[in-house]
Order: structure tokens, then sequence, then C-alpha cells
């Protein structure tokens, strides 16, 4: 073998050993910022940033999740407002809470709909999740105004502690349950004009969420909600369940993605998006239909789902642009009926968070609660949180 030959094949051989050796050190180093401090003197440099997100990104241990989300936040905030070759003092790296776990804490939530609203899940699993819409318009050949309205709004009882270790036995037999969230909502979707009978519905229950560990996803979702129906008027009444079933895995982009809840919190310019899919039962009993297209007296069990598709871009869009279509396909077993309704949303976010927009939103089809046709276009305020 020529010796230029000899000596390139060495340098690369020991290119390669010292990277992984860097990232073996990277790795047993842990995922603590102090443990990649190697001058010990308070101060992360760029290359012991870089090894620490190694470990971090490194680790795949389910119990650790939330800490690395945690770290990753720290690290993208601090390249994006001081730049990739800035020193970190690790004084100002807040502390992770300990205690925390992936179960949300907040008081109130607000989204498109029940299931919308995951009350478990790490911040990487949680969908994006679509706001709560409402839209007022005038027409001033008839002096009718419209008011329509269309969201869920949450109340926890939690956070609920971990039911589970997280162990990876857990992960791959997808036997155990991880994380338990209950709470109690309202949920509403509906149409009022003046001089006109409110249209829609309107339902307040109880939901429970349990996340099964791992198996061949990160989790899977298992959500079930007892409710009392009426219309918007209160005149009807109705009473029911629903199930339903979400299968999460952000690498595949299915039902979340990581990007959305890391990037957004960090001020990071970016796009991403993910696929909404999930099955669903609906079973309620009308005693009184009120203004909806239900039949008094009989049983309805809706079973069926939803596939929908979300994408975000604020690299190009000021805060950001979402795109949400969204098919919900439901047969009532127990009346050979059909409920097919689509929806798609334009959302323009009026601040980073993203957690305001302006809407452009049009439904057509039919919606299972009420069972009424639509097919409308609406410019919309959009908001959650």
């Amino acid at each position: 073998m020529p010796a230029k030959q000899s000596r390139s094949i060495a340098i690369n051989g020991a290119a390669a050993a010292a990277c992984s050796l860097w990232l073996a050190g990277a790795a047993m180093a842990g995922i603590k910022p102090e443990d990649h401090d190697a001058g010990t003197d308070g101060i992360l440099y760029p290359v012991e940033i870089g090894r620490w997100e190694a470990a971090v990104l490194a680790d795949k241990d389910p119990d650790t999740q939330p800490i690395r989300d945690h770290y990753l936040v720290q690290i993208a905030k601090h390249q994006n407002q001081n730049g990739p070759d800035a020193p970190l003092l690790l004084s100002s790296i807040q502390v992770y809470p300990k205690g925390l776990d992936c179960t949300p804490v907040r008081r109130v939530i607000l989204r498109s709909s029940v299931l919308d609203a995951p009350l478990t899940g790490c911040a990487p699993l949680a969908p994006f999740g679509s706001g709560a819409t409402f839209s007022f318009s005038r027409d001033g050949l008839t002096d009718i105004n419209t008011i329509a309205f269309s969201g869920a709004l949450l109340f926890p009882l939690g956070p609920v502690p971990r039911r589970h270790s997280g162990s990876r036995e857990a992960a791959r037999t997808a036997r155990g349950l991880s994380e338990a969230g209950y709470a109690f909502f309202i949920e509403g979707n509906g149409t009022s004009s003046s001089g006109q009978p409110t249209t829609g519905t309107v339902r307040a229950g109880f939901k429970a969420d349990w996340a099964f560990a791992g198996g061949g996803y990160d989790q899977i979702l298992l959500t079930s909600a007892v409710y009392a129906q009426s219309d918007f008027d209160l005149d009807g009444r109705a009473y029911g369940l629903q199930l339903a079933v979400t299968p999460q895995a952000v690498d595949r982009k299915l039902n979340g993605t990581s990007s959305f809840s890391r990037r957004v919190k960090a001020g990071e310019k970016f796009s991403d998006h993910y696929f909404t899919v999930n099955g669903v039962l609906d079973a309620f009993h009308v005693d009184e239909a009120g203004e909806t297209g239900l039949t008094a007296g009989d049983d309805y069990a809706w079973l069926g789902g939803t596939l929908g598709y979300t994408y975000f871009n604020n690299k190009q869009v000021a805060s950001g642009l979402t795109l949400d279509a969204k098919l919900d396909a439901f047969t009532d077993l127990a009346n050979n009926e059909d409920a097919v309704l689509f929806t798609g949303t334009i959302g323009f976010a009026l601040n980073e968070e993203g957690t305001a927009a302006i809407a452009l939103k049009y439904e057509k089809g039919r919606s299972r609660q009420s069972f009424q046709k639509v097919d409308s276009f609406s410019l919309a305020y959009q908001v959650r949180f």
C-alpha cells in the first residue's frame, strides 16, 4: 500500500475514533449541563454546549424525556438569542423543577374540541392543537347578526402523578399505564342568528385520558368522556359516552411532533407538520331533540374517526401560518346513517406563541353531534391556551 494512502487511512481512522470517543464521552457524562463544564469555571463554551446537546439527544430513557426537553429549550433559546458561538453561563440555565412530570399543569385549556386537548403527554407528544374559533357577521340588507362558535373549554384536575415508572419493559410491551389526566369540560359548536333558531349543540361532562407506554409508538392515548348534551337554547336533552384511541409516534409525524412545542417556546423560526389519525366511538341517547337534526327517543352509536393534516410555518410569515385540514367520518351503527364533515382552516398567528390567530375556516358536510348539514365559509378569531 502506498505511504500516502496509508497515511490517509490512518488519519481518517484517527478522526473516526476521536469522533466516537467524543460522542461516547458526551453520553457517559450525563445530561446535566454541569457534567460538561470541563474547566469547572461555571461556563459552557461552544464545544461543551455541543457535547451537552449530544448527550441530551443520545439519552433514550423515557423517564428523562421531560428533563431532556427542558434542556433542549434552554440550548435553543441561548443559541437563538446569542448565536451559536457564544459561551453559556451555568447560572443562567433554568433549573429543571423537581417533581415536574409530563402532565400539563394548566388550570384551563381551550381547544377546538375535547379530543384536541390532551390531558397527558410530554410536550413533544402533545399535538400543537387547533384553537377555538369565534366569528361575527352582519347582513346589512336583512339586518341579521350571526355569531358562530366552535370550541371546548376544559378544567383539568391535577396534575396527576405518573402511574407507571415508564420502564423499558413497559415501553417494549405497551402494557404499562404511564399517565392519567382528568378534567371537567364544556364543548360547543353552533350558529346563532337574530330572529332565527340557534343551530348546533353544547356538551358538558367529565373527561379522562390514559396514556400507555410505548410498544411500537411513543404512547397510545385512550380517551373517555361522559356528557350531557343540549342545543344552544337548552331545549334539547341527551346524554352519552365517547371513547377515542390515539396512537402517537413523533418520528413518523403521527398525532404530534417534537418540533412544535419546543421550537415555538424557544422562539425559533421553522416549519413542520404532522398527521392526525384516531378512532372514535360516540354513543348517546336523545330524550328531547331541541333545535337539532336528531330524533327524540332514538339511540345513536357513531363509529368512525378523524383523518387530518397540520402544517406550521413561521419562517416566511410573521408570527406563523397554520394550515389544518380535517375529515371526520362516522357511521351510525344503530340507525345506518352516515355523517361526514370536512373542515379546512388557514390561521395567521397574531403573536409569536401562536395562541391567537385570525382564521379562514370552511366547513362542509354533516356533524354527528347535531346531524345538521353545513356548508359555510367564515373569517374567525381563533384562540387557544
